[in-house]
């Protein structure tokens, strides 16, 4: 019974410790998440808390080189909208106003200028009326100041309801002239599909093209490296029974014009109610342009064959082909991180994430568990380094790879897709600024994303909400405890004599030996931290902020590295309860170890080895070796300036048993010594003078010795050395060599 009692007072306080550091080692696992979430590369705030607005364009109104962006809301008249036009780069997020207007909800939002005559801002809409497209200008007084109308296309519009895109200004021709391109669809019987280019200078037709297809995109680009921009036409099959210069509305398609609107060549793609989705780049840097394009159903529950598909410049397929699952695509994103590394990367309805290379070769793929689209937000100002993302109600950043989320950010409200899972109307565009990278994000509200660097206050405010470092200081202190404990326990007199020890305290010992090992992983995680906080100080171009960053790497890694070499030495003490001994001649030893720090030292430091007869002892010789490299290390580091280090050996006689009772080992150096406060402490657990020390190293040194029934005693005197004074007992029932 009494034995029972004795092993539950033992192993009590190590079921606690068990159960605490899993725990608290868990919850520090959390807290770093949250931590690497919090101090991620990305910052994002919400600007417009109270309307929904959508972003209507985006404008260099004061000419200062850095963008303007114009939101436009439905207003609380019938059939009008409001037009505002701000600056996002406040860090107050009070921007910059440039006015407001009134429009009818018809007009879509061209552009604004500041008209130096009538020193006011000008607001330019387009609207479609009387069969034809018109210009149309007002201040932001309200005040109409002209309409301009456009050449009629040649076909008859009269009496139809248009609806149209957002014009695109674009130098089609690279002549330094701009052609204003528009995407428009009749909303009657019989449907009119189709594209208009037009001189805005002299409102002149310049070509037009029709399409039974319905037209939802343009890209345009230099596919051929001819000069001059193609157009690359996206399109819905709206199944409406309508067919157009060779194009049905029953399929989607790829439609290529050149820059005077002739057909380069079409592909049909997708059936009835699928959308598709381009985008084109050089992809393999021979002058030629490639074009991605992707399938999407309007109705995701209707299941069908997504395809990703490659066409070259002249529409030839290139291959693989890739018809994968029942799946939609959104619209893929092609990023160049260098000209060796290009990606491409698609989003699908069952919230998969695909990553191919450049010759359309899958790469890797991860999970977003819900219908996700890639936000392509390339900019050639620009400069983004990481995969944006979105669900219905998440923001999502994933590094280059996919082998890693940056960031998430939930939105405010859920949004809603209507009649599609695809159909997210979440985008993102990117704005010139000085500040660096910089987007707008439109969701249920708008947000502004930015590549931030944090500040030194900032990680070390989140360190402390988070958790992290609430965590890891428990960890320290209250395993440091834990060392003096196991330190302050007696030990049994057969463990110090090599005689075997019992079980309970070969199972306490395990125990133990089982916690320092599962230190090591959160130990591991926050070195993992430290060390990405410290790569990402690097690429810093703020010094002040780069040296903020260092700093607070440094003490992250000083302190893991702290708590690191006190889970080995605790380690290291669960060895010495239990120290293997063995018959082994002194002298080789000592011999070695005065030759190996003679070619450490060089010159610097006298090292002398006195030794008298050899003699042998049962020794653990790993530990004896350690423990006197500990005395020799602390010696010489005594001896900056250099000085002399003496080891010596010395056999005792014993009278009364006739022969050597105990030999004196000696470590003696000519270093700066210690005062009688120092003296005191020297084997005090976590007492040391050095910056870097964990003042656990005589401690382990002290229980070497005495683990073979030894002694150490130290004598010191400031400014004059130290001298070390080992005694080893020679174990009786053994011969002497």
């Amino acid at each position: 019974m009494k034995e029972r009692i004795k092993y539950l007072k033992r192993t009590a306080p190590v079921i606690l410790l068990i159960v605490v550091n899993i725990y608290v080692g868990n919850r520090l696992i959390g807290h770093l998440k949250e931590f690497n979430l919090k101090t991620a590369p990305i910052s994002i705030d919400e600007i417009i808390k109270k309307h929904p607005y959508r972003f209507a364009g985006t404008l260099d109104i004061d000419t200062d080189n850095e963008d303007e962006v114009a939101f436009s809301r439905t207003y609380t008249t019938p059939n009008k909208q409001e037009v505002s036009v701000f600056e996002p780069f406040q860090k107050d997020f009070n921007y910059h106003y440039y006015g407001e207007i009134l429009a009818p909800f018809s007009y879509v939002f061209l552009d604004a200028y500041y008209n130096e005559d009538w020193k006011i801002n000008v607001f330019r809409f387009l609207e479609f009326k009387e069969g034809a497209f018109h210009i149309v200008e007002k201040d932001n007084r309200q005040n109409p100041r002209k309409t301009i109308p456009l050449e009629k296309l040649k076909v008859d519009l009269s009496g139809q309801k248009i609806d149209f895109l957002p014009p695109a200004l674009v130098d089609l021709e690279a002549d330094g002239q701009l052609e204003m391109v528009i995407i428009f669809s009749s909303s009657n019987e019989p449907y009119t599909r189709g594209i208009g280019c037009f001189d805005p200078e002299s409102r002149k037709l310049l070509w037009e093209y029709y399409a039974g297809t319905k037209i939802t995109g343009a890209q345009f680009l230099d596919l051929d490296g001819q000069g001059g921009k193609e157009i690359i036409l996206s399109s819905f099959a709206a199944n409406n029974d309508v067919t157009v210069n060779g194009t049905s509305d029953a399929h989607s398609y790829v439609i290529v014009l050149d820059s005077k609107g002739n057909e380069r060549w079409k592909k049909e793609v997708g059936n009835y109610h699928t959308f598709t989705h381009t985008a084109a780049a050089d992809l393999d840097h021979d002058g030629t342009a490639e074009i991605v394009t992707t399938t999407e159903r309007y109705h995701t529950r209707l299941k069908e064959e997504g395809v990703i598909i490659m066409f070259d410049a002249a529409g030839e397929e290139k291959k693989p082909h890739h018809p994968l699952f029942p799946v939609s695509f959104s619209r893929p994103s092609i990023r160049v991180f260098g000209k060796d590394d290009v990606r491409i990367y698609v989003g699908d309805s069952d919230g998969k994430i695909w990553m191919f290379d450049r010759n359309l070769k899958y790469m890797d793929d991860t999970e977003a568990n819900s219908p996700v689209r890639v936000l392509n937000i390339s900019s050639a100002s620009q400069e983004w380094h990481y995969v944006y993302a979105h669900t219905q109600d998440q923001f999502l950043v994933y590094d280059r790879d996919l082998t890693r989320k940056i960031f998430s950010f939930s939105f405010e409200q859920p949004l809603n897709g209507g009649d599609s899972d695809m159909g997210i109307s979440t985008f993102m565009i990117p704005i010139q600024t000085k500040q660096g990278n910089f987007a707008l994000l439109k969701a249920e509200l708008v947000y502004r994303v930015r590549e931030s660097v944090l500040s030194f206050k900032e990680i070390f405010k989140i360190m402390v909400t988070s958790g992290l470092l609430p965590a890891i200081v428990f960890l320290l202190l209250f395993d440091g405890f834990f060392i003096y404990f196991l330190y302050r326990m007696k030990v049994s007199n057969g463990s110090r004599s090599g005689r075997k020890v019992s079980p309970e305290t070969v199972k306490f010992l395990e125990i133990v030996q089982g916690i320092a090992q599962k230190l090591k992983n959160p130990i591991s995680s926050v070195l993992w931290a430290a060390e990405k906080i410290k790569s990402r100080a690097r690429e810093n171009t703020d010094r002040k902020k780069r040296d903020s960053y260092l700093q607070l790497s440094e003490f992250l890694m000083d302190d893991a590295e702290k708590m690191r070499r006190q889970t080995d030495h605790l380690l290291r003490l669960v060895q010495i309860y239990n120290p293997r001994f063995v018959q082994k001649s002194l002298r080789p030893i000592l011999q070695d170890l005065a030759g190996h720090y003679r070619i450490l030292v060089e010159e610097k430091i006298g090292i002398h080895l006195e030794m008298a007869e050899d003699i042998s002892l049962l020794i653990d010789e790993e530990l004896l070796r350690e423990a006197l490299v500990n005395l020799i290390d602390n010696a010489v580091d005594a001896m900056p300036q250099g000085g002399k280090l003496r080891i010596s050996f010395v056999p005792v006689a014993s009278p009364a048993k006739e022969g050597v009772s105990h030999v004196l080992i000696e470590v003696e150096d000519t270093g700066h010594g210690m005062d009688e406060e120092e003296l005191s402490q020297i084997f005090t657990p976590f007492f040391t003078r050095k910056v870097k020390g964990t003042g656990i190293g005589l401690t382990i040194c002290k229980r070497i010795i005495e683990a073979h029934g030894g002694n150490i005693e130290v004598h010191s005197r400031k400014d004059f050395g130290t001298r070390i004074t080992i005694t080893l007992p020679v174990k009786p029932g053994r011969k002497n060599d």
